[in-house]
């Protein structure tokens, strides 16, 4: 059990890091290829998603843990 924490609090450290980077490559691209701001606002758009999800699986993870114990 102590690996899986172990490994659950690496990916909550990953995951933003991460998705914070892709977002920031994205802006990048965004600036310097305009005619296609549709396609990067909507990848953006969909990495917030994915890391408000991720986030709240974690969370939900550790209620039902906390429930459980």
């Amino acid at each position: 059990m102590e690996t899986l924490d172990k490994l659950i609090t690496v990916m909550l450290v990953i995951l933003p890091i991460g998705i914070t980077a892709r977002v920031a490559s994205h802006l990048f691209a965004l600036i310097f290829n305009v005619e296609e701001k549709e396609n990067y606002v909507k990848k953006i758009k969909n990495c917030l998603i994915a890391l408000v999800v991720s986030l709240s699986i974690f969370s939900i993870k550790e209620i039902v843990e906390f429930y459980f114990k």
